[in-house]
């Protein structure tokens, strides 16, 4: 049996109907998303990891990562979900960076958290993470990414088969974060060299990236998980290129 999982950070500005729009073409058995938002102003104020979840039929599980009580006169939250054409029989979250109560607009003071799903799968189970790791200016790694980082491995290092994990993790290939991750999992592809940032035009603090630099997200799978294939999509949506992985189960 072979499935397919998407990863992407689908920007927080995007319009939620074109997001579902876009995976409904692609199609995958499950999605591992990041920047799923509830009550934006992007998106009308609206709920969009249930919206989402009705416009693909598909379970999900969603957690905040970081929430904004009072901005400019309204609250959201930003948060990572998992969505599966399957059960999910069992679902658990780890904070790896601790919410803030007011991180304004400084993208490194916000929460980030690990999101997991154990899905049933006719007599067999799979176990799917994902996560979005902390920004830092030109993907600089800090003291507090470090901490973050080894967070995420006490968990990861748990993971010993029937296991995929996923994530925005904000990082080149040859960081800590990426080498620590590459320690323990298996990465599913494809090659590194191949980018999925910038997809459009990103903007923040002054800085800008506008054309495709960087490798900031990946696929990792325990040993016994055979990948068939791996390959970053095209897409006119999010600031991040989607990767779709496809398995034997």
């Amino acid at each position: 049996m072979t499935l397919t999982i998407l990863q992407w950070n689908i920007l927080y500005k995007e319009r939620i109907e074109d997001i579902a729009a876009y995976i409904k073409s692609v199609g995958p058995d499950i999605a591992c998303l990041q920047e799923l938002t509830r009550g934006a102003e992007e998106n009308n104020f609206r709920d969009t990891p249930a919206l989402l979840a009705d416009a693909l039929s598909m379970n999900h599980m969603y957690k905040t990562a970081q929430s904004w009580p009072e901005y400019e006169g309204y609250s959201f939250e930003v948060g990572d979900g998992i969505y599966t054409k399957f059960p999910i029989a069992r679902e658990i979250y780890h904070f790896v960076q601790d919410p803030h109560p007011d991180p304004g607009e400084d993208y490194t003071l916000q929460g980030r958290v690990y999101v997991e799903a154990e899905l049933k799968i006719g007599d067999k189970s799979l176990t799917v993470g994902t996560t979005h790791l902390t920004y830092s200016p030109a993907n600089e790694i800090t003291d507090r990414r470090i901490k973050e980082a080894d967070r995420l491995c006490t968990i990861l290092k748990e993971k010993k088969s029937s296991y995929i994990f996923t994530g925005d993790f904000n990082a080149l290939p040859e960081s800590y974060p990426v080498k620590k991750i590459s320690a323990l999992l298996q990465h599913a592809g494809p090659n590194l060299s191949e980018l999925t940032f910038a997809n459009k035009p990103f903007e923040h603090d002054g800085r800008v990236v506008d054309k495709l630099i960087w490798r900031l997200d990946y696929v990792f799978v325990t040993p016994d998980v055979k990948v068939v294939e791996s390959k970053i999509l095209k897409s006119e949506c999010s600031d991040h290129l989607p990767i779709l992985t496809t398995i034997e189960l």
